[in-house]
């Protein structure tokens, strides 16, 4: 191909990163890719770079806020790592962010008529469904993470997208993406014709492989069970009352800071209790301390700005690939959130102590 536009849609565990690293050490070899970008989610990162340096000796450097930091300290504060390295790893969560696109959009040349020589060789999307655009009512509604997709691959020679389900049911959905890939070929709502598809899609199934020596097939059969989850009256009890304590506070919130700040912490409460008694506890403990310890030491000066506050609480949503990270990094804004919190009233504080019980009972049981 002159021009390399794949879609590799192998089924779960038949190798698509060793594919995509065998087309990038084809096309190193080659002389046809120097730069290279991987954009796959964060808890990947890691294993695309010692997938890429021990199958293939390609060096990967990872793009986040480690080697942010680690090159302003070291290298200057305009230092602008999209520019700095000629192959990286970075996650799509981490790229889609105003900031961080900003940063490369300034190593991009900003007319699209004058692209070439394209200042990306080669792009690698790894599990690409997630940048398809959301579908389920008439069009598909571009996300984040597909427009910042969509900023990118005109500045990319060749591109890999690496799904084993690139179809989600919805053919505006897919064709979005397959225009994504190549544009050439593809338009969004237009049906793609089997002929050119084939071309650019390498599909392969696990029930299409031949069996083993032996006759035996290759993997076990995949059987699918729906497993009915039963919560108890006190578990329900306490759903009401998280939900009761949702409406107080939110009837409550005395600006749009407040107001802000207030759904983040409300919704990482319902989270917490849907995943363990014992996380729901942690996160409960820390933000009844919050509200009552720390509201009244924080000065007015010291309170962020509502576009502050949304900076940090995206940092939250982002995809960790370090669990420890992630405790970490929720803790702190927990913590800046509560505390612009009003004080609790006596409604408030009987609800709290009544989940807290709850919280203390079921997590030893």
């Amino acid at each position: 191909m002159p021009r390399a536009n794949l879609l590799i849609a192998d089924d779960v565990g038949l190798g698509k990163t060793i594919e995509a690293g065998l087309v990038a050490q084809e096309f190193s070899l080659r002389q046809r890719a120097h730069r290279m970008l991987i954009v796959c989610p964060s808890a990947l990162q890691v294993q695309w770079q010692e997938q890429m340096r021990d199958k293939f000796g390609l060096e990967f450097r990872i793009v986040n806020r480690d080697l942010m930091k680690y090159l302003r300290r070291h290298r200057g504060l305009h230092i602008n790592p999209w520019g700095h390295y000629p192959r990286l790893i970075t996650s799509i969560d981490f790229l889609k962010r105003d900031r961080r696109l900003q940063l490369l959009r300034e190593t991009l040349p900003g007319e699209v008529e004058s692209l070439y020589p394209r200042r990306i060789d080669l792009l690698i999307v790894d599990e690409a469904h997630n940048v398809a655009p959301a579908a389920g009512g008439k069009y598909a509604v571009d996300s984040q993470r597909t427009a910042a997709i969509r900023y990118l691959v005109p500045h990319c020679e060749h591109k890999l997208f690496l799904s084993a389900t690139p179809h989600n049911g919805y053919p505006e959905s897919f064709t979005a993406l397959l225009e994504l890939l190549d544009s050439q070929r593809f338009a969004r709502e237009i049906q793609p014709d089997p002929k050119q598809l084939h071309l650019i899609m390498v599909r392969r199934l696990k029930r299409d492989l031949p069996p083993k020596w032996d006759g035996t097939p290759r993997f076990p059969e995949r059987c699918l069970a729906a497993i009915a989850v039963d919560y108890d009256e006190a578990e329900r009890q306490a759903n009401r009352r998280l939900n009761e304590y949702t409406q107080l506070r939110r009837q409550g919130a005395e600006s749009r800071l407040e107001q802000t700040a207030t759904e983040f912490v409300l919704k990482l409460l319902k989270k917490r209790l849907f995943s363990s008694p014992q996380a729901f506890l942690t996160t409960l403990l820390k933000h009844i301390d919050t509200v009552e310890n720390r509201r009244g030491k924080v000065k007015r000066l010291s309170q962020p700005t509502e576009g502050l506050l949304r900076r940090q609480l995206e940092a939250v949503e982002e995809e960790f690939g370090d669990d420890n990270q992630y405790e970490e990094t929720t803790n702190d804004v927990l913590g800046q959130t509560s505390s612009l919190f009003r004080a609790l009233s006596p409604a408030e504080r009987a609800l709290l102590t009544q989940l807290t019980q709850w919280a203390e009972q079921a997590s030893r049981a």
